[in-house]
This record gives structure tokens, sequence and C-alpha cells, in this order.
């Protein structure tokens, strides 16, 4: 989806700016000969830019899914995640507990995510 949008904006940009008067007049030294031409290339660009970008994105999402869980696993509880990712985590692990009909636990009885704080250095 985010591809798909960042390229029909580039392209719908470029098309409104090639019918600009400076691009679409013939006489003028910034006259676009193919502005088809000009609107596909625009897009291409587009699309590897934005393909790059969400590359990018997917690995390090998917990083931070596997420190989350390496962090958990080895310490029980994720200590070195900020609260609010540990809270975004926690709430769709039980999102899926509760979807496979499991009963949701109580995070703080259980776990050391309540006094896990003062690890968090904010950067």
């Amino acid at each position: 989806v985010g591809m798909a949008a960042i390229t029909s904006i580039c392209g719908t940009m470029a098309f409104f700016v090639l019918r600009l008067e400076k691009f679409a007049d013939p006489s003028s030294d910034w006259h676009v000969e193919s502005q088809t031409a000009a609107v596909v290339l625009a897009c291409v660009v587009a699309l590897i830019v934005s393909w790059s970008f969400m590359d990018i994105f997917d690995v390090t999402t998917d990083t931070l899914l596997y420190c989350y869980a390496k962090d958990k696993l080895t310490n029980g509880a994720a200590v070195g995640a900020p609260p609010n990712m540990r809270r975004l985590y926690e709430d769709a692990e039980a999102r899926v507990k509760m979807q496979q009909g499991e009963a949701p636990r109580d995070r703080m009885k259980y776990s050391r995510v309540g006094t896990a704080s003062h690890y968090y250095t904010g950067h």
C-alpha cells in the first residue's frame, strides 16, 4: 500500500507539474516533448525509492521484534524495551491469546515488566 501510494502521488505531481506553461509551451527552453514518458520515468524513480524505504522499514521492524523476543526469552520479560514498545507488543500478545481462546493473564503479576523501567536508558 505504501509503495503504491508514494508512486501514485509522485506520478500525479509530475503530471500536474508538466502541465505548467513552462514545460508545456513548445517555445520554452524547458519544454518536455514527451510528457507521458516523463511521468512514467517519475513513477519508476518513485517506485525504486519507495521500495528501498519500505525494505529498510521492513528489516528494522523485524529486527525490533527479534530483539524484543530474545530479551523476553533471556530475561523472562523485555527489560531492555522502551515502555511504549513493550506495551504495544504485550497488547498484541494478549489479543492473539484471546483469539486463540486462552485467558489473558495479569502481566504485572507474572512478569518483571512493571519493575523494568530502571533498565531503559532512553537510547
